[in-house]
């Protein structure tokens, strides 16, 4: 896999991940109008995303999509043999570790606004419970748009006035559950509703102690009962709407939000859940809507920067995307899926870079990040060429995933690295098993071969490489080592050729170029691909080779420059020894 920068996709998430409430949604479909196989290429690498991710259920639920169009997908059905066998695996050591697993979606609390309360006046010269209706009155208004502190002091203090009062008694019993007394809160809509079956504040305190638990169905109808009792809330229909998301009923999501916006446009979770389900619904433009919307309200909420990022990084406007995930990052600076995907983005944007350091915070926050580890190692490998340090993080994800088959190769690539043939091969085959169209594992296998001195062998590898992936330069870079082996310059040539056209600075395959031109005694060309490739990384021995080379065409005077930069710069180069019998002698 020499020179070629994978990227796994997370974190945010294609790893590109979307947050529900706490970060758990993930935006689903293509493009309004582009095309079924766009579609299904981004759902199944969705789907692998959440696999790797551990979120088998999730993996799942995306395959179903294609599954329902195309029951006979062979890549769906070999995939979903694969997230359902890792999803049992994990679920086996789950239940070793006898660990329990609320597979529930969490929820996103809505805090208590910090508002000045009030002074709670009361009229003495009027009817007492009369006074106590005006206070119910006001309290009830303070509840609707979220005041929950005066709501409460003004409910409580009407109970005082009247405390026989049942819808009161009600009313109060939700401001007590807001305030965080839930065990008083649940007894005081108990004891209402056993005299009063049709309060609806009673049933309002019961359904959000129902939805905080998360039993769903006893919490819908609760809240149902609310409504049927003539009185709305709009925090009640937003956790209608969370509902009925999570059971994939996006039309009733999308009016339950829109009711709870209509009591409270200023909702600004509201909004971006609406903007989740508008994306579930496939409406791009109206998801941007409300996620904008959400940042208009609130500024500092980072959940829609996130996915407005995400929308834009699916479409291709990568510097935009990444406008938006920086902004989430001011604000949220402890997510390592966010870090992974900014990474993403600046690797998309061609500046790895940049990208490495948020793979390296990703990893700090969260050292069993697969995608985090996974690029980091990358990273380490082809910014800083540091074979050690990529070794080390992607072990490390390999000890979290001993299945994915692009990790598999890249561990394989650099166990042949450091001459370790029988382990690189063993890991290429389980790669292979994972994945039989991965041509990197078939590449990596015919470099292996190379390694044993097989080039016949090799060869047969590189080919089925570049037959899946016509594209694949290393495979052609192999087929030119194959040919150098066994002396065929020519042939060898017009590989190392082939591989350019694929990637133009592939730096293998230009030292290769100038090697088979030295063979060949071209002497002009093999010296014009030396300079070539020292300008890209220059090292002791290419400066060794161009000055022979030199030395052979006759360019004494050149040829003694480079011997003498070789003793000057690389005093400890093995072959210093020759270096100096030439100068020498020149």
């Amino acid at each position: 896999m020499d020179e070629s920068r994978k990227k796994i996709l997370i974190a945010v998430g294609i790893g590109i991940l979307i947050l529900l409430i706490l970060g758990l949604g993930y935006l689903l479909f293509s493009k309004s109008g582009k095309d079924n196989t766009t579609q299904r290429s981004k759902i199944l690498e969705l789907a692998k995303i959440y696999m790797k991710e551990g979120d088998y259920e999730r993996a799942l639920d995306y395959l179903d999509k294609i599954f329902l169009e195309n029951p006979n997908d062979p890549e769906v059905e070999k995939l979903r043999k694969q997230i359902i066998e890792m999803k049992k695996k994990k679920e086996e050591e789950l239940a070793k570790r006898e660990l329990t697993v609320k597979v529930d979606i969490p929820k996103e609390s809505i805090p208590i606004p910090q508002t000045k309360v009030e002074p709670v006046k009361v009229d003495k010269t009027k009817d007492i419970k009369e006074e106590a209706q005006r206070l119910l009155k006001e309290g009830i208004d303070y509840l609707k748009k979220g005041d929950i502190n005066n709501a409460h002091e003004r409910i409580e203090k009407s109970l005082e006035l009247n405390e026989n009062d049942n819808r009161a008694k009600g009313a109060y019993s939700y401001t007590t559950y807001k305030k965080g007394n839930t065990q008083k809160a649940l007894k005081l809509a108990n004891e209402v509703l056993s005299s009063d079956p049709n309060n609806p504040y009673a049933h309002l305190t019961k359904g959000s102690i129902f939805y905080d638990n998360s039993n769903y169905e006893e919490a819908l109808e609760e809240f149902e009962k609310v409504i049927s009792a003539g009185e709305d809330d709009y925090e009640m229909r937003y956790k209608m709407g969370i509902i009925y998301y999570m059971k994939k009923m996006y039309e009733d999501a999308k009016r339950e939000f829109s009711k709870s916006i209509e009591l409270k446009p200023d909702f600004e979770k509201a909004h971006y859940n609406l903007g989740l389900t508008y994306y579930a619904l496939n409406d791009i433009e109206n998801a941007k809507k409300h996620f904008n919307k959400a940042i208009s309200i609130n500024p500092t909420y980072s959940k829609p920067y996130i996915n407005l990022g995400t929308i834009y990084y699916l479409e291709g406007e990568h510097e935009k995307a990444l406008e938006y995930l920086l902004v989430a990052y001011k604000y949220e600076k402890k997510n390592d899926s966010l870090l992974v995907k900014i990474g993403n983005t600046y690797d998309k944007l061609g500046q790895p870079e940049k990208a490495m350091p948020y793979y390296a915070m990703a990893v700090k926050i969260n050292s069993k990040n697969f995608a985090a580890l996974y690029n980091l190692g990358n990273s380490y490998l082809f910014v800083k060429d540091d074979p050690t340090m990529a070794r080390k993080y992607i072990e490390m994800a390999y000890s979290i995933n001993k299945t994915d088959p692009l990790l598999l190769t890249t561990l394989g690539n650099l166990y042949l690295r450091e001459g370790e043939i029988d382990k690189a091969l063993s890991l290429f085959s389980e790669a292979l098993k994972s994945d039989n169209k991965i041509n990197e594992a078939y590449t990596g296998i015919g470099f292996a071969y190379l390694k044993k001195g097989k080039p016949s062998e090799a060869v047969k590898f590189f080919k089925k490489a570049i037959s899946i992936n016509p594209n694949d330069y290393n495979a052609y870079i192999g087929l030119g080592d194959a040919m150098f082996q066994e002396s065929l310059y020519d042939e060898a040539i017009s590989y190392y050729k082939k591989a350019i056209e694929k990637y133009q600075n592939s730096y293998r395959a230009i030292c290769g170029l100038a090697k088979s031109y030295a063979k060949k005694a071209d002497f002009n060309n093999a010296i014009s691909y030396y300079k070539e490739a020292i300008s890209i990384k220059e090292t002791p021995d290419l400066l060794f080779e161009l000055a022979v080379v030199l030395e052979k065409s006759g360019n004494i005077s050149t040829a003694k420059e480079y011997y003498q930069r070789i003793k000057e710069k690389y005093p400890n180069f093995d072959k210093i020894d020759l270096v100096n019998k030439a100068l020498e002698n020149l």
